[in-house]
């Protein structure tokens, strides 16, 4: 399976009064054509889409023009969509349901069961295919940026994203045993910053892309995990 990776567009920034977005547009262009190029089976964006939680209407075309461009250039192409620290998690999910319509997953928010106020693990979970088929291959973690409000009180930031992460392979392997998520679904973890995946930056913007082999149902692995960057909250 062909992952393209993608993070940190910070689409309408604006460097020192000047607005970068010409160089936003020509980043995407190019973006564009490395998905025809490659012909990836999945792409994801882990967070800082935008610059701001108040991002400007033209980086906000930017960005809905290339999902529809994207899935345009690659047919069956899924596109996974977390939050960042500076993307605002409610605006980006805002039209999650149409883009859902389109082959792209947006996971912003932290949501839970409205009647037991626990949080539903089972949302984060993703199977993905090949974009040739719809048969799912691989399952995603696609874990958005947490804020101290999203785990248990007392836990630091990197203890709040380990608890979030360990409770979302527990609901995976929940799945599997209760047979909701098939068998033959193998799971893959793929690091943040692997170095064996040159990462490639063109415009500020950084992205990589790899072909992971499916392990064989001895390997013990968790599904693959995206998590984009994780800072220290402001006290």
């Amino acid at each position: 399976m062909k992952i393209l990776h993608t993070a940190d567009w910070h689409l309408g920034n604006v460097f020192h009064g000047y607005a970068r977005t010409d160089e936003h547009r020509h980043f995407l262009a190019w973006l564009l054509d490395v998905l025809r190029l490659e012909q990836p089976d999945a792409l994801v964006i882990a967070g800082d889409v935008f610059d701001s939680a108040n991002p400007p209407a033209a980086a906000e075309r930017l960005f809905y023009d290339f999902l529809l461009d994207a899935t345009e250039a690659v047919h069956g192409l899924q596109i996974v969509v977390i939050a960042g620290n500076h993307d605002s998690a409610n605006r980006l999910e805002a039209p999650a349901e149409l883009l859902r319509t389109h082959n792209v997953y947006v996971r912003g928010l932290v949501r839970r069961d409205a009647e037991t106020d626990k949080t539903d693990f089972d949302h984060y979970i993703l199977p993905l295919s090949l974009h040739t088929d719809n048969e799912a291959c691989v399952t995603c973690l696609a874990v958005p940026y947490l804020r101290p409000s999203d785990y248990p009180g007392g836990l630091t930031p990197a203890e709040g994203l380990a608890w979030f992460i360990q409770n979302t392979c527990r609901a995976y392997a929940k799945r599997v045993r209760s047979k909701t998520c098939p068998s033959s679904l193998r799971p893959i973890f793929m690091p943040p910053a692997p170095t064996s995946v040159p990462t490639n930056t063109v415009n500020g913007s950084s992205w990589a892309a790899k072909s992971v082999s499916m392990p064989t149902p001895s390997t013990a692995v968790p599904p693959m995990s995206l998590w984009g960057t994780y800072t220290k909250p402001n006290a």
